[in-house]
């Protein structure tokens, strides 16, 4: 719902009784909303805010060939699915002992009216908790992946009766060279494995901190005599 830009706006932030929804909360912090609009921020106002599973998954693969060339592209991705950016809301923070603040979070924060209406403040005392899990760390995680790329040529016959072979074939490929995607994280292409030991079943959609797969380029050469 925001960022508490003044004091004034923290205590004037009341239910319909006239009590602080945050009194803990400092400007710059984070302003929660009361969803059941029961008068208090709690457990309670918890509601679905994602959903891990994508709609459909998709893939691609095509083969074009003209004259001596070839070219062949694998495409995969999902759509539909929602991420939880666990790891920015460790490192979006400096109250996470043990682990480093991300420069953008600090160049980004609020650091007095106006500043910023969507980074907190910097703090190592959040008394209003700001990390607590809500809709600011879920993000898109759909992505269409090229998967591989491999281009090749096949040299004249001509050519290959001189030097004594039956066939000749350069090739270069590529591996996860392009991913398009709305999320900010590593990598939207979760390992669930790893999410899961630490949530159970409900670890489906968290990013944990999955390392993206490396991009692979191979080159070669097919000979047949």
């Amino acid at each position: 719902a925001g960022i508490f830009q003044s004091a004034a706006e923290v205590t004037g932030y009341v239910n319909k009784n006239g009590d602080q929804y945050q009194p803990a909360a400092k400007p710059g912090d984070i302003r929660f909303a009361d969803i059941n609009d029961d008068g208090v921020i709690d457990d309670k106002d918890r509601s679905i805010i994602g959903h891990g599973l994508p709609d459909f998954l998709y893939s691609l693969n095509a083969t074009l060939r003209y004259k001596q060339f070839d070219l062949t592209l694998f495409f995969n991705g999902v759509a539909g699915n929602d991420i939880y950016n666990e790891v920015d809301n460790i490192i979006n923070s400096f109250d996470s002992r043990g682990f480093n603040t991300k420069l953008d979070f600090y160049d980004t924060r609020w650091h007095g009216e106006g500043t910023s209406t969507t980074t907190p403040r910097a703090t190592f005392l959040d008394g209003n908790n700001n990390r607590r899990t809500s809709d600011r760390y879920v993000q898109n995680g759909s992505y269409l992946r090229l998967r591989n790329a491999m281009i090749g040529y096949n040299l004249p016959s001509g050519m290959l009766n001189r030097a004594g072979f039956t066939q000749a074939r350069i090739y270069a490929s590529a591996q996860n060279l392009f991913t398009f995607t709305k999320y900010k994280g590593f990598d939207p292409e979760l390992y669930t494995n790893d999410n899961l030991s630490n949530y159970g079943d409900l670890g489906v959609g968290i990013d944990m901190g999955t390392y993206p797969p490396s991009r692979t380029f191979t080159f070669g050469v097919q000979l047949s005599f």
